[in-house]
């Protein structure tokens, strides 16, 4: 099975657990090796890169798996900011598993609640494996209530692309060259990886660590005081290796 590298790792760490074989995969690079595969997982867009696999590219590869009754997996844990872009909307077809979050854009990941869309077959064998008590009415109360709240999601659309677009002007005033980014975050490419996650641990802000490259990803911060945070430490940074 095909697994992008860099990329959530998650995925490739329990199908690996699960007993299958890995083979990490770089954007350019799935083209010429999904002839060869059973199940291809991607992340649309790619986390941390922001890659964003296009519905030809989607397509033509789940029809290429489908010769030989692959799967193409798609995590579109990241795409609510852009339903264009999502394949959510057609219809289920064999092959082709969807994966949605709760956790993301709507800012509900302490409840617990994700997606599948997939054939009635797979459904039917992951409520078998998964059980009745997956989720907690509550999470299934407030799940429904966010999905129902269409003018929400709108003004959250808006303001999400504004605040990412503040984080990424942020990070450059502070002389980190910005790689690439969605609404949700931003991600940066530097030798500095390592030290600029440390210091901002130290003072209580969290970016996701990536060795290879070197990189951060910053989420988006939720409140003025955590811009202020974020911005005067930043700065005490550059200052401190300037």
């Amino acid at each position: 099975m095909g697994v992008l590298s860099l990329a959530y790792a998650e995925h490739a760490y329990n199908w690996k657990k699960a007993g299958h074989d890995i083979i990490e995969l770089t954007e350019s690079t799935i083209n010429d090796a999904v002839h060869k595969l059973d199940v291809l997982i991607l992340i649309n867009p790619n986390n941390p890169t922001a890659q964003r696999f296009t519905k030809s590219q989607l397509f033509d590869w789940h029809k290429q798996l489908q010769l030989r009754n692959g799967w193409l997996i798609i995590d579109e844990a990241f795409i609510d900011s852009t339903p264009e872009n999502s394949l959510s909307s057609y219809p289920v077809t064999d092959g082709l598993i969807i994966l949605r979050s709760i956790g993301k854009f709507f800012g509900l990941a302490g409840i617990r609640c994700g997606f599948v869309i997939a054939s009635e077959a797979i459904i039917k064998h992951l409520n078998q494996l998964l059980g009745p008590w997956t989720i907690s009415h509550p999470s299934r109360y407030i799940a429904a209530a966010a999905l129902l709240d269409i003018n929400w999601q709108q003004n959250t659309q808006l303001e999400l692309t504004k605040q990412s677009n503040r984080l990424a002007l942020l990070l450059h005033n502070s002389g980190l060259k910005i790689s690439s980014q969605t609404d949700l975050f931003v991600w940066v490419q530097t030798k500095s990886a390592k030290q600029i996650h440390q210091f901002l641990a130290q003072q209580g802000i969290l970016t996701r660590l990536f060795n290879k490259p070197q990189s951060l990803r910053f989420g988006l911060p939720k409140t003025e005081s955590q811009w202020l945070y974020l911005s005067k430490f930043l700065h005490d940074y550059c200052f401190s290796v300037a």
